[in-house]
Parts: C-alpha cells; structure tokens; sequence
C-alpha cells in the first residue's frame, strides 16, 4: 500500500473493517532511510522522508483512529519511530527531523485519544541486526557506542518491544 496516498489507506482500513471486522491495533511502520550531509541535502530527499514517514504515518494513524473512536472500545497504535526520533545525528537531517516529527504526531495523538481508551505509543530503535546484511553491521562498533547498553537491537527484541503494547 502506498501510504502516501489518502484513498489508498482509507480503503485499506474500509477493507480491513469489511472482513476483519474493525482495528485494534496498529503498527506503523512505512520505511526508509537516507544519509545526506546537509548542505548536500536536496528537495526531493527531504520531500520524500516528509512525505513517507510524515505524511504516511499521518494518514495511516488517522483513518485508525476514526475506525477505533466509531468502534467505541478503544485500540493501541504503535509507532516504529528511531532513535534519530530523539538523537541529532550527522548526515540525517531529513530523516531526523521526520522522525522528531512522528513522535511528537504520537504524542499528540495520545493526547486526543485517551478519552476513547486510544493508547499511542513510540518505540526508538537504532540500527537492526539484519539477515540480509549478513549479520554483520557496517560500522558496529560506531553504533554500539551510541546505546547505553553497548548492543545493537536484534528483529527479536524489536518485535518483543512491539508485543509489549
């Protein structure tokens, strides 16, 4: 699904309504990542994290909190956010700045939903250990030393993380 596209994402939640019967939860969780010094940063790089991660995330957490304040029991969302959410990092300051921008939508969403049982919660992960990488992270050792625990988070705990709420 495009989630950059409003008709697009209403009709996913409209479908999913028609044969699940509602939402309860959400996981957002539209992707990407780009790296750009930033002087070197242009338009289009920034437009398109504002748009994915900003825009996605919006319409996505919108068109659920509709459905969960019509259902009227409540539901959880949970943002994918980064630890660039809270971190200023070099060479990411789209990225950054957009991630900034999806906690504090959390933030602001919880604060409106609380009163229809909506929870709205951010979990930051940093770099993931991934099969595709071939279990070795470029630059390990540079992203252990940006945690306190000195790891880097694994698909497991990220989705432990996830089941938490």
């Amino acid at each position: 699904m495009d989630v950059t596209d409003e008709e697009a994402v209403k009709h996913a939640y409209l479908e999913t309504a028609r044969v699940y019967g509602g939402v309860d939860v959400i996981v957002n969780n539209a992707g990407l990542a780009t790296s750009s010094p930033f002087d070197e940063t242009t338009l289009k790089e920034w437009n398109m994290n504002i748009n994915v991660l900003g825009t996605g995330y919006f319409l996505v957490a919108r068109e659920a909190f509709k459905m969960m304040k019509v259902q009227a029991f409540g539901g959880s969302m949970v943002f994918v956010g980064s630890k660039n959410s809270v971190y200023a990092g070099k060479n990411v300051t789209a990225y950054s700045s957009v991630k900034a921008l999806e906690a504090h939508l959390a933030r602001c969403i919880a604060a409106e939903g609380g009163e229809y049982g909506i929870r709205v919660n951010t979990i930051l992960p940093d770099a993931i250990l991934q099969a595709r990488r071939s279990g070795i992270l470029i630059g390990e050792t540079n992203v252990r030393l940006r945690t306190v625990s000195n790891r880097i988070s694994l698909r497991s705990t990220t989705v432990s993380a996830l089941r938490c709420w």
